[in-house]
């Protein structure tokens, strides 16, 4: 029974230890990022520290050694820390968050971080100039970086290849504005002095869109006859109609006049005088041909005849036969049975009803080998082509273009 207490004594202190240092342990600080920047003459580093945690207070450490207590009221867990006027050289900076109150530490997050040389020339000049309404563009020259910032008001606006020796900055709130450049490496987080200028921004109203220049000119992010300037301009007007029975080309952006133009095709016009009807709508059986250019001038959607419709004309053509050949068939049957029954023991008209019968089953059979003949024939003529021109369907009744 002691043995049981004192197994309990110490589990219940175990899990209450546990509980203490889960629960009321301060949560350390996770995600350190670290970055330089230069400035000033002679330039100086800056190392920035980046990273995230729900306490408020903190501990800074550069190479093990305590620099100074940090404390950010603000809710945002993001947490920043500048060191200023930092020599090149290797360093390890730590930080641990801690409990005012308690006086609780958490553990320490530590990364090691270079500080280069600067070796980065800045750019030797810069001029702006306002292109469009609230529309920067800024220049410069010089520089040996494989990207620039750019800077506006002292805020990062945005970064550009080395390669590029201009920047348009779009929607620029009308005042003064101080841009800067500088030249920056991504690979060693280097960036250079920067080379500034300032310039007044007039504001709305100040540019007027040129609507054939390719160019947005009043800043609105809309060039040419995107622009709602440009609605009634001549060069974003639509093009005149063809008018399709003038003899005259009326200007719609091609040389070509009345029933020439493609858009007169299908007019009353050009479309025969507009009686011609699709000779399938007057003849069934043939299908095509009714608008093939040549024959009826200016219809839309040419349906000249091609080989795989005399095909399809021959099946249709078939099909009749046969249809009418069955109807046929199926009445002198009926008419043999009614000879039949009504001749009852007369042998003339037993016979004349047997002939009957044996006439509309030889015609049956006739037709049926008749169409197998004309199908096999179809086949050799398409030349093993039959897939690409046709398709059968209905049981090898009905013969349909491939498109």
């Amino acid at each position: 029974m002691k043995i049981v207490k004192k197994i309990f004594d110490i589990s219940l202190v175990g899990f209450l230890l546990f509980f203490a240092v889960n629960v009321f342990a301060i949560d350390p600080p996770t995600g350190l990022s670290i970055r330089h920047i230069f400035a000033g003459t002679p330039p100086v580093a800056t190392a920035i520290l980046e990273w995230t945690g729900a306490a408020q207070n903190y501990k800074i450490y550069i190479n093990g050694v305590f620099e100074e207590d940090y404390y950010d009221g603000h809710p945002d867990p993001n947490r920043t820390w500048l060191n200023m006027d930092v020599p090149p050289g290797d360093y390890v900076y730590g930080i641990e968050s801690f409990d005012p109150v308690t006086g609780d530490v958490s553990s320490r997050l530590e990364q090691s971080y270079t500080v280069p040389v600067l070796t980065i020339d800045p750019p030797t000049s810069i001029s702006l100039s306002q292109t469009a309404d609230n529309q920067v563009t800024i220049t410069w020259q010089g520089g040996t970086a494989s990207n620039y910032n750019i800077y506006r008001d002292n805020q990062l606006i945005t970064s550009v290849s080395g390669s590029t020796m201009d920047y348009t900055d779009m929607a620029v709130p009308a005042g003064n504005h101080l841009y800067e450049v500088a030249s920056y490496n991504p690979t060693t987080n280097t960036e250079s002095i920067r080379v500034g200028a300032s310039i007044d921004v007039t504001g709305v109203a100040t540019f007027v869109e040129d609507c054939t220049n390719g160019v947005d000119d009043d800043g609105n992010s809309l060039a040419d006859c995107e622009d709602d300037a440009c609605l009634t301009d001549p060069a974003c007007l639509p093009p005149p109609s063809e008018i399709c029975d003038n003899g005259i080309d009326d200007g719609n952006g091609n040389p070509l006049v009345d029933c020439e133009d493609p858009a007169c095709l299908g007019t009353p016009e050009c479309s025969g005088g507009g009686t011609h009807q699709p000779s399938g709508d007057l003849f069934p059986i043939i299908q095509c041909g009714y608008n093939c250019p040549g024959i009826f001038p200016g219809d839309p959607n040419a349906d000249c005849c091609t080989l795989c419709d005399a095909f399809e004309t021959i099946s249709r053509i078939i099909n009749i036969i046969l249809m009418f050949g069955f109807i046929l068939g199926g009445m002198f049957l009926v008419v043999a049975g009614i000879i039949m029954y009504a001749g009852g023991a007369s042998s003339g008209l037993l016979n004349r009803s047997k002939t009957i019968i044996k006439g509309v089953i030889y015609g049956l059979v006739i037709m049926l080998v008749s169409y197998l003949i004309v199908f096999t024939i179809i086949h050799f003529l398409s030349a093993g082509n039959a897939d690409t021109l046709f398709s059968i369907k209905n049981g090898g009744f009905v013969i349909e273009c491939t498109p």
